[in-house]
């Protein structure tokens, strides 16, 4: 969580973010992010929110992300980038 975070920074347009505050630079094992994605509706905001999410896993490697703390309050949630499930 952030609130908990040290290093924060914050950044606009990386990983296609309008607005990210992490401390990813500094912490390269256990880092923290807040990203905010904007569209024309939320349709768009979403999508622009997906290609984020996988400009992050190709520039990091990752097979998978999990979101402790969804924007729904529903629990933990994940994501997988489209090039691995197809």
């Amino acid at each position: 969580m952030l609130r908990n975070a040290r290093d924060l920074k914050s950044y606009r347009g990386t990983f296609g973010a309008e607005a990210l505050i992490s401390n990813f630079e500094s912490v390269k094992d256990n880092w923290v992010a807040t990203a905010i994605y904007t569209g024309t509706n939320e349709a768009g905001a979403w999508e622009s929110r997906l290609d984020g999410l996988e400009e992050l896993c190709r520039t990091f490697g990752c097979r998978q992300i999990v979101d402790r703390s969804p924007f729904d309050g529903m629990g933990p949630s994940s994501f997988t980038p489209r090039a691995f499930t197809d």
